[in-house]
């Protein structure tokens, strides 16, 4: 159930207007969140995962970015998006960038260039072109902690195994990458179908806990102004 609607808005970068919904909620947030959705999805299941986000207490810009990988676009409609919620106060380490089906590459690109504080990937099927790594997903070298979860059938198993120890060895920060054997590739929305009820549930508890662990929660007022009174103080 969508209990708040997301503002509609626009986003300008380089390449043209990227239509957003925005949901911002009073008081003082946990966090913010750039929802990358599945395409076709920003008024859809998105708005119900920004709504499953506020109560978390996280504010959220909802994002389809289409179907354009070309990195370099990546990261200036991301940039874009960073320069958007700002506008609402938000630092990038205040920020957590989540992205879901195709969307994960996405957020895996900002694990890699951008100063955000924590990244998801919702991939969908473990499958490449190669008999190493998922397309979009070779390891690199992070300076975001990200989390990959992706649906594996058994056959792939072992070949998963030795992607997580390369993703380990290619970051200098700490990653995670995690199999939901046999589960369909559309494993985090919600089915019947025993897998994907519980890679559903599992992989929502787990973003969860990614981004509150890793986000820098922003200051309530109090903070602030105990900050303005002891200047030589650090607050995260």
């Amino acid at each position: 159930m969508i209990r708040i609607e997301p503002s509609p808005g626009e986003v300008r970068h380089g390449a043209g207007v990227l239509a957003v919904g925005d949901v911002s909620l009073g008081g003082t947030p946990r966090g913010v969140v750039l929802l990358l959705c599945e395409p076709g999805q920003r008024a859809g299941s998105a708005a119900r995962l920004a709504n499953g986000l506020a109560e978390h207490g996280f504010d959220s810009t909802i994002a389809d970015l289409g179907d354009d990988h070309d990195e370099s676009s990546i990261v200036a409609r991301l940039g874009a998006l960073l320069e958007h919620v700002a506008t609402r106060g938000w630092r990038p380490d205040q920020a957590g960038v989540v992205g879901y089906g195709p969307a994960g590459v996405a957020a895996h690109v900002a694990a890699e260039h951008l100063p955000v504080g924590a990244a998801v990937s919702l991939a969908n099927e473990f499958a490449g072109a190669n008999d190493s790594y998922p397309d979009g997903y070779r390891p690199r070298r992070l300076q975001v902690p990200w989390l990959g979860m992706f649906a594996v059938p058994a056959e792939r198993m072992p070949r998963f195994a030795r992607y997580r120890r390369d993703v380990e060895q290619a970051s200098d920060v700490y990653t995670e990458v995690v199999a939901y054997r046999d589960a369909s590739p559309s494993y985090y929305r919600d089915s019947t179908a025993v897998a994907d009820h519980a890679a559903s549930f599992d992989s929502w508890q787990r973003t969860i806990e990614w981004l509150n662990l890793r986000v820098v929660p922003r200051l309530t007022p109090l903070a602030e102004a105990w900050v303005a009174r002891h200047p030589a103080a650090s607050v995260a």
